[in-house]
């Protein structure tokens, strides 16, 4: 969002080759691997998790790809995901278990665009789909608490609250909506997946709850 408000992004090729290796950094350093991030802790290097929102949906699935991703990554949870760049290549090369939550009213990656025409080029043993009814772009991000607090937070810039203000359909499809339950929903899946990786049936009765289906 910062890289949007005040113009600092870089193209998507670019953005694309520096996110995966952010990925890989930050693996890295956790794992301590990289001088001067020792920090003590100990990781479990089998269970590890990537989740990516919208373009880091996509950094995880191209990410999963590579020599690192397959030996290292437990499985890989994509909300609301960016995927229609994917090639068959990169998607052929993914053999992690993946949980994908779509939104049935996101206009930024629609479902028909960024999920139906990957999902059958995806390992089917592999991937959990899911779509959300009355969630948009942003139903699994904070943004309906931004919109909620930012007016009411004094110095607040006019083009911070006017850029905050073309988001409103984006959490539930719908400005104004409560936002709570659709953030909670995305919230219960991803813990429920943590636990239960791969457990597709499971995840789908939890998904029917919040008035959502499976997809595969």
């Amino acid at each position: 969002m910062a890289d949007v408000l005040l113009g600092g992004g870089v193209d998507e090729d670019t953005n694309i080759v520096m996110r995966v290796a952010d990925l890989q950094f930050l693996l890295d350093s956790t794992l301590g691997r990289v001088a001067g991030f020792d920090h003590g802790l100990t990781i479990d290097e089998n269970a590890i998790s990537a989740l990516g929102h919208s373009f880091g949906a996509y950094a995880i699935f191209a990410w999963a790809g590579t020599d690192e991703g397959r030996a290292m990554l437990q499985s890989l949870i994509a909300l609301e995901p960016y995927l229609m760049r994917l090639s068959a290549a990169e998607l052929e090369r993914v053999a992690t278990s993946a949980l994908i939550v779509a939104g049935d009213k996101d206009a930024t990656t629609p479902a028909e665009t960024n999920i139906h025409p990957v999902l059958p080029q995806l390992k089917k043993d592999k991937t959990t789909a899911l779509l959300l009814q009355n969630v948009g772009h942003q139903g699994c991000s904070d943004v309906g608490m931004y919109l909620e607090i930012a007016p009411t937070v004094p110095g607040v810039p006019d083009f911070v609250l006017e850029f905050m203000g073309t988001m409103g359909d984006d959490t539930t499809g719908t400005a104004g909506d409560p936002w709570r339950p659709v953030t909670q929903a995305h919230i219960e899946l991803v813990q429920t997946w943590l636990a239960n990786i791969g457990d597709s049936e499971l995840i789908a009765i939890l998904a029917q709850r919040h008035s959502g289906r499976a997809l595969l």
